[in-house]
């Protein structure tokens, strides 16, 4: 298989559109977009978990000003057989995810507690279904000053920021990706910086580059 066909299917496991920018930030070549565009065409993964939402009327989140406010929370799945918690951050886009054995709240709590301990509490939660409904769930936000926002059952596109996010769980590298809507990766706008990825390698090295040249120098001397 040709090096542009490799890099193309890796880079369709989930969404074309985020594959392609993905795929800008690190490679080039004649007709990058129309290749990926093919291939995700042609992949039976891609056309089956594709979304089909019924359509209604558009209604926005309102604007937030600054990262960790409002976090969309999911269960997408089960996939292949395991269950996993998508958490998704509404102004950087930053996503998390966490495989959970259920949809019970002690497993949901113990997540977000976590959560919380690395980057501090949100001020508002927005979720769908009835696993978080449940009493003990909403007091663990109410004792944590956490206003949540219960979307209708049955209803995931009023929770869309989670629900897409579960069509990009498995891209590693979705938090370096320019997001359509914002125009920045969700990195920099969670940290203020970009995240090393395995793609970093492929540019050459400049540091490395220069100590090798500064080395042969020194081997090179010959004065005093």
């Amino acid at each position: 298989m040709p090096i542009t066909e490799k890099v193309v299917r890796r880079e369709t496991k989930t969404d074309p559109a985020l594959s392609k920018v993905l795929a800008r930030t690190y490679y080039w070549w004649p007709g990058m977009d129309n290749d990926i565009e093919a291939v995700a065409k042609t992949c039976s993964n891609c056309e089956m978990e594709k979304p089909n939402p019924t359509k209604c009327e558009l209604q926005n989140w309102p604007f937030i000003t600054g990262p960790w406010q409002r976090i969309h929370v999911d269960f997408p799945g089960p996939w292949q057989g395991k269950l996993y918690l998508i958490m998704l951050e509404a102004f950087s886009k930053w996503l998390e995810e966490a495989e959970v054995p259920s949809t019970a709240a002690k497993h949901t709590i113990k997540v977000l507690q976590s959560l919380f301990a690395r980057f501090g509490l949100c001020t508002h939660l927005v979720s769908n279904g009835p696993p978080f409904n449940y009493v003990a769930f909403q007091k663990f936000l109410a004792a944590n000053g956490v206003q949540s926002i219960l979307t209708p059952t049955y209803h995931p596109q009023s929770n869309g920021h989670a629900e897409n996010s579960t069509f990009t769980i498995l891209l590693s590298d979705t938090r370096n990706s320019v997001h359509c809507t914002a125009g920045e990766t969700p990195a920099s706008l969670m940290f203020g910086r970009p995240l090393r990825t395995i793609y970093d390698l492929l540019p050459p090295n400049l540091s490395k580059r220069v100590e090798e040249n500064q080395q042969k120098q020194r081997s090179h001397y010959k004065g005093h």
